[in-house]
C-alpha cells in the first residue's frame, strides 16, 4: 500500500474516532448529528471517487483485466435488473405519514431483493470455498 494512502487511512480512522467521541459527549445533540451526518457524506463520496479512480489507474497498468471487471459489472447490472423487475412497489398495511410513493417502495423492495441475492451468494460462495478447498486437500 503506497505511503499516502496509509497515511490518509490513519487521518480518517482518527478523525472518525474524535467525531464519534464529541458526538457522544457534546451537549448538543442536534449540531453534532448534521456534523457526523456530513462526515458521512464526505466518506460516501470519497468512497465512490476512489471506487472510479483507482481502478482506472489499474486498467492503464493491467488492460487485459478489464474484461473481467466488465463481466462482473455486467453481473451486477443483471443483478439490479432482476431485483427492479421482481419488486411490486405495493404499499404496506401501515399507515405512514407522508405515504410513500410508489416509485420509493419500488425502490426499497429492490434494495431489498439485491440484499437477499448477493447475501444468497456468499453463502454460496462460502461452502464453494470450504468443499473445494478440502477436495483439493485430499
Amino acid at each position: 500500500m503506497p505511503k499516502y494512502l496509509k497515511i490518509l487511512s490513519y487521518f480518517l480512522l482518527i478523525l472518525t474516532l474524535v467525531l464519534g467521541v464529541i458526538f457522544y459527549a457534546a451537549p448538543i445533540k442536534d449540531l453534532m448529528s448534521e456534523v457526523m451526518l456530513y462526515y458521512a457524506y464526505v466518506l460516501f463520496f470519497l468512497s465512490i471517487l476512489a471506487a472510479i479512480l483507482l481502478p482506472l489507474k489499474n486498467f492503464y497498468d493491467n488492460p487485459k483485466g478489464l474484461k473481467k471487471v466488465l463481466i462482473y459489472i455486467a453481473a451486477v447490472v443483471v443483478v439490479f435488473g432482476l431485483s427492479y423487475l421482481m419488486s411490486s412497489g405495493a404499499p404496506l398495511d401501515v399507515n405512514v405519514e407522508p405515504a410513500p410513493s410508489t416509485i420509493t417502495l419500488k425502490i426499497t423492495d429492490t434494495g431489498l431483493y439485491v440484499t437477499y441475492i448477493l447475501a444468497f451468494c456468499s453463502v454460496l460462495a462460502i461452502l464453494y470455498g470450504g468443499i473445494s478447498k478440502m477436495i483439493k486437500n485430499r
